[in-house]
């Protein structure tokens, strides 16, 4: 152990405790600006402004393992595999080059959509059908969502020979102005000659929106009763006039 000697204001070690090493305060300050400049020349090496043989650590210190070089910005993102596009999208690319006359709108049921004149309708389901690359020639099933001055009918195409692809189409049938001959019934040309199974999904859009589809060989009502004339239930204006009906409890 170390004794202070009051008289030369510096610590001293014996020779049997210390191994006869003085350790005064200039021994002292100059092991601190040596220890120093080893941290500055370590700091400098690893941030690449030292070149040569790197100081030596100071004497007690534990070995760092080195320092990897940082990755540049971008380099993670860059090494991600590119991400697939989807089938659906490229198939309606695919048709909106094929067929002019589709209007992109928004998907539905997961399926992208287009809108298509009321006039054309024929046209575009024939092209759909039969152009090569396309052969959508399954009809799903039609929907139909009434608005303030339209019915929106909504055909879900797939292709049976190539699964993977499928779009919708939604065309508008405006509602005739108040006072017309027939203001409950707009209209939209019929597909069955296109798609035979159209033919009950355009009678159920009859019975229950009052569309009239033209060119349908045998449109009539196919969920409501026979002679039903009370209007079209699923229709935002309809009225149920019917009379209300007593429920009969059988005993028990």
């Amino acid at each position: 152990m170390g004794r202070f000697d009051a008289t030369r204001g510096a610590a001293t070690l014996t020779a049997g405790e210390g191994g006869g090493a003085e350790a005064g305060p200039g021994n002292s300050r100059a092991r601190a600006r040596a220890d120093l400049a080893a941290l500055k020349a370590r700091a400098l090496a690893q941030m690449g402004g030292v070149s040569g043989p790197a100081a030596p650590p100071p004497a007690g210190s534990r070995p760092t393992a080195p320092r990897q070089p940082a990755q540049a910005p971008g380099a993670a993102q860059a090494a991600a595999p590119p991400e697939l596009p989807d089938p659906l999208e490229a198939f309606a690319a695919v048709a909106a080059a094929r067929i002019p006359c589709l209007v992109r709108d928004r998907e539905t049921v997961g399926l992208p959509a287009f809108r298509v004149d009321r006039d054309a309708l024929p046209d575009v389901c024939r092209r759909l059908r039969d152009a090569e690359g396309l052969s959508l020639d399954y009809l799903a099933c039609c929907s139909a969502v009434d608005y303030e001055d339209r019915i929106d009918v909504v055909y879900h195409c797939y292709s049976v020979r190539h699964p993977g692809r499928g779009l919708a189409l939604k065309v508008a049938a405006p509602k005739e102005r108040p006072g017309a001959a027939d203001p409950a019934l707009p209209w939209l040309p019929s597909v069955t000659g296109v798609w035979p199974g159209a033919e009950w999904h355009e009678r159920e859009i009859f019975d229950l929106f009052g569309v009239t589809f033209r060119g349908h060989p045998d449109l009539r009502r196919i969920l409501m009763p026979e002679g039903f004339d009370g209007g079209y239930p699923l229709r935002k204006d309809y009225v149920d006039r019917r009379e209300q009906r007593e429920r009969k409890v059988r005993p028990r």
